[in-house]
């Protein structure tokens, strides 16, 4: 004879049987979820930009926050202290929370200029001293070289009394504005007394190949640039 003790646990399993399976298939589905849930990712607190800033900006502290990133896609040289890039300017527009990656950044002013990689500081001075002093870091530019005539006097151009003009550099980002006293320049009696002392140097980040030519166009040409 059976229990009676067993007989009611067995009528109580036989009842919930559905119920008591579906519980088991879930606890099993949760378990092997837990099982196959990878590891946390290790991270890595970085300076990131708190809005969305266009080239050419200087980074003061209310443009900062810091964020957690994971560890294998935070930028090469990216820094949780906001100090090492503050004052810096922006070599190229950034998004909200985007690390400031130091290939993004320009020296702060008095640091000196650090040209990005694959590139090397060029100083030019462009024959428009006015047009030179409405460039600032950070801007990209496209340099010109025009002339009216040959090194022999001879005219140049489609056709004679027309100048000529030529791209010598596309895309080259300006480092530096400097060297520039802003009160001086040429005067309404004599358009031409502004010497070099009154051009502003510009200092470009250019490749080889635009460090050449523009070397070149300097001979015998005017440089110029379009923004």
């Amino acid at each position: 004879m059976v229990p009676s003790g067993s007989a009611s646990f067995g009528r109580v399993m036989r009842r919930h049987r559905r119920t008591l399976a579906a519980s088991a298939a879930g606890i099993a589905v949760l378990a092997l979820g837990l099982a196959l849930q990878p590891a946390s990712l290790p991270t890595a607190e970085v300076v990131v930009a708190a809005r969305d800033l266009s080239t050419g900006h200087r980074l003061t502290a209310d443009d900062l926050a810091l964020a957690r990133v994971p560890l294998d896609v935070a930028p090469p040289g990216s820094s949780p202290d906001p100090v090492l890039v503050i004052d810096h300017v922006l070599a190229a527009p950034v998004a909200g929370g985007e690390p400031l990656a130091p290939i993004r950044l320009l020296g702060p002013a008095g640091s000196g200029w650090r040209p990005p990689a694959g590139t090397s500081s060029l100083p030019v001075r462009f024959s428009d001293a006015g047009a030179a002093r409405l460039l600032s870091a950070g801007q990209r530019i496209d340099v010109l070289a025009a002339a009216t005539a040959g090194p022999d006097g001879m005219e140049l151009g489609p056709s004679a009394g027309h100048g000529w003009a030529q791209m010598v550099a596309e895309d080259v980002l300006v480092l530096a504005v400097t060297g520039a006293d802003p009160n001086r320049g040429a005067s309404l009696l004599d358009p031409g007394a502004s010497g070099q002392a009154d051009t502003p140097l510009v200092v470009l980040a250019v490749t080889r190949p635009q460090a050449l030519a523009i070397a070149g166009a300097q001979t015998g040409s005017h440089l110029s640039f379009t923004l």
